[in-house]
């Protein structure tokens, strides 16, 4: 584990961030896919570990400038 950190840290990023933006990017293309509106954001966002509802939001905000309910609304 310490060298995958290490591997990341030398491209000046975090395993955990890199996670977590993954994540992030899987519920987005979820939020943009026409199959899963019938899905709540937060039903989304649990799926992919994102229990903090508030810390999801803040992050998902901080990714793409918008909140998760806007971003779905622009892409559909």
């Amino acid at each position: 584990m310490r060298r995958l950190n290490a591997i990341f840290a030398r491209e000046g990023l975090s395993l955990s961030s890199h996670v977590r933006q993954l994540r992030l990017d899987a519920i987005a293309s979820e939020l943009r896919d026409l199959r899963f509106t019938r899905l709540c954001i937060s039903e989304i966002a649990i799926k992919y570990g994102m229990e903090n509802l508030q810390y999801f939001k803040t992050g998902f905000r901080r990714r793409f400038q918008c909140t998760p309910r806007d971003y779905r609304m622009r892409a559909n």
